[in-house]
């Protein structure tokens, strides 16, 4: 049998990864982030497909510091990928996202943080720590790299996922019980150390989905 002439051969099938199926993906714009809570010594630099959130320790005095944007009137959803980093290296270190007042300076925010906990806070404005609302503890620091605030009308819901599919709720209250306006979600920090070395605290931002 005759060899088959070039036009007569067909290309295999081109094999596709098989890549795991995340939440859809939304480059961050640093630029749309113009709104400082207690900025201090905190930058935000764009990384083109993410943008970095950063800020040197300030000793033993928690202070929070978020840079965010406002959000569209109620009901909106803000879904992110923010790696928290580095929480595990000293107690009272953490990064997550928030969601705030921007005449007030409150805020409340949802964070990854030490002890292998996830944790839900208030905070009068950024020098001022408010109270623990809610903490879920027996997490592994870094699985749960998707955060959902939801403002639904009536309550501010909070969520977290791995992938960004399926979500776990994992606190929810009025939305206007501490935040006389919730107007405004972004990345927030809180580099505390404790004792020497410090450290310096950061919150990457991966995908940015506020609708």
């Amino acid at each position: 049998m005759r060899n088959p002439s070039p036009e007569q051969v067909i290309p295999p099938t081109p094999t596709v990864p098989n890549i795991p199926k995340t939440g859809d993906v939304v480059y961050p714009v640093a630029a749309n982030f113009a709104t400082w809570f207690n900025q201090s010594t905190a930058t935000l630099v764009d990384h083109t497909e993410a943008i970095v959130l950063t800020k040197p320790s300030h000793g033993s005095t928690a202070q929070c510091s978020a840079v965010a944007q406002l959000t569209p009137a109620a009901p909106w959803v803000l879904e992110s990928k923010v790696i928290a980093a580095p929480p595990f290296i000293k107690n009272f270190m953490w990064s997550g996202i928030m969601v705030g007042d921007t005449a007030t300076g409150s805020m409340i925010t949802m964070s990854n943080g030490y002890n292998n906990l996830i944790r839900i806070a208030s905070w009068t404005n950024g020098t001022t720590y408010g109270a623990t609302l809610s903490e879920t503890t027996g997490t592994t620091i870094g699985w749960w790299e998707w955060w959902k605030i939801e403002d639904d009308g009536v309550d501010l819901i909070f969520s977290v996922s791995r992938e960004g599919l399926e979500w776990l709720e994992i606190y929810s209250q009025a939305r206007t019980t501490f935040l006389a306006n919730p107007d405004s979600v972004g990345p927030a920090v809180q580099p505390t150390n404790q004792g020497s070395p410090t450290y310096k605290s950061w919150a990457t931002v991966q995908s940015w989905n506020l609708a």
